[in-house]
């Protein structure tokens, strides 16, 4: 228990506090924000925190829909919503894997339930990036530029599955991309993670026993 919790904590701070590094290093050069250096540095802090743990809380009254111009931080608060939803055993699980193979030099095989998880994770993020921005090209990303689109469109199909930022109005998105929002937010997360959903490790195994019926 003193392994696992202790774990939990070292993540926690080590990532939240990388995440507020960078966010406060984006952040301090938009001087169209209009904020202090302590407001930036509080805004970069709870933003961190309130990514990480995919609880999509933030201090605007807008939301994030204030930094379209910033793909930074899209990326950003995104990357930092996907670490907390891949749970903190696998981040565990992945940083020994790292520290054994710079060690040895030799490549040690992952574990199954971690590629498995990672696999998921990532045909969810790649799918819903490429659905997001086919349908929202030029509708609610319309007027942005090529990297701004991107940083947008990454961040928007990451944060439906557990967290709940936005930079576009939400309220202004086509009826597919809402309704493939609904799917991402069913799906949630991985076991052990920040997030909720009915967790990506039991749709992959839905589908994996679904294409094994199928094949006999």
């Amino acid at each position: 228990i003193k392994h696992i919790i202790l774990s939990i904590l070292v993540w926690t701070l080590a990532i939240e506090t990388a995440g507020a590094i960078l966010l406060y290093n984006t952040w301090a050069g938009m001087e169209e924000l209009g904020w202090s250096t302590g407001e930036t540095i509080w805004q970069s802090i709870f933003h961190s925190v309130s990514a990480f743990c995919n609880a999509g809380f933030s201090l605007n009254g807008n939301n994030l829909e204030g930094f379209t111009s910033s793909p930074a931080t899209g990326v950003i608060i995104g990357t930092l919503i996907v670490l907390g939803g891949l749970g903190f055993m696998l981040l565990t699980v992945l940083g020994r894997n790292w520290v054994a193979r710079m060690k040895s030099g030799r490549h040690k095989p992952l574990p199954v339930q971690v590629r498995f998880v990672l696999l998921i994770t990532g045909i969810l993020i790649l799918a819903g990036w490429l659905f997001f921005l086919a349908f929202e090209w030029n509708n609610t990303l319309e007027g942005m530029t090529f990297l701004e689109k991107l940083g947008n469109g990454y961040l928007e199909a990451v944060s439906p599955r557990t967290a709940g930022f936005n930079t576009v109005p939400t309220s202004q998105l086509v009826p597919a991309v809402k309704w493939f929002f609904v799917i991402l937010m069913f799906i949630g997360a991985s076991p052990g993670g920040t997030g909720g959903g009915v967790k990506t490790t039991s749709i992959g195994l839905l589908f994996l026993s679904v294409r094994s019926l199928l094949q006999k």
